[in-house]
């Protein structure tokens, strides 16, 4: 259904993701692409909120070893979390948490996740929008935003999943609806660029 304070149309091709079969999609390309700048869009519509206590991802891509892997998700809070670890030069962490909740079970909400370690302003590296608004925020475990230039998972030879996570010892799969995925190899863009706007 609609959301009728953002947006008043019906939202097609969804998929329904449920934690409890371990469902997700999954896909490893045959070729690296650009592994600094990227854009992910998509809508989203959560249906439990008590994910014994961890995240619930929404896009995720790495090695399936803790260490390895860069996924936004729904965390344990309730809040939008871009978090990336494991470069090829050591085990660097960089988890960027959005401030607001998203708790709505009844609502959809309009998700774009953006890399772009090419940009020289740190703080623009790695940007969330929700339904059109960039989310303010901080970063955890004392790290700021990733280097300037570095290469990550999304977009290279191993695993990137819809609905799941690459954690090695933590469910992380997806309890909701997906719906209109939309991955941009190569380019940092803004909501504008995947819907309607004012």
């Amino acid at each position: 259904n609609p959301s009728t304070d953002f947006y008043s149309h019906t939202i097609d091709q969804s998929l329904r993701f449920d934690k409890a079969s371990s469902t997700s999609l999954e896909r490893t390309p045959s070729g690296s692409g650009n592994r600094k700048t990227w854009s992910t869009s998509c809508w989203i519509k959560r249906a439990n909120l008590t994910a014994s206590g961890v995240g619930q991802a929404i896009f995720s891509a790495g090695t399936n070893v803790y260490n390895r892997r860069t996924q936004f998700d729904i965390g344990s809070g309730h809040q939008l979390t871009f978090f990336m670890d494991g470069r090829a030069d050591g085990a660097s962490y960089y988890s960027f948490i959005a401030d607001r909740f998203m708790r709505d079970v009844s609502a959809w909400y309009h998700i774009l996740a953006v890399l772009d370690t090419t940009d020289s302003t740190a703080d623009d590296r790695i940007k969330l929008y929700v339904n059109g608004e960039r989310q303010s925020g901080a970063y955890q475990y004392g790290h700021g935003a990733p280097p300037l230039n570095s290469d990550w998972y999304v977009n290279h030879t191993n695993a990137h999943d819809i609905g799941d996570g690459h954690h090695d010892s933590v469910d992380q799969h997806w309890d909701g609806y997906i719906a209109e995925f939309h991955h941009v190899d190569g380019t940092a863009l803004t909501p504008s660029s995947f819907g309607e706007t004012v």
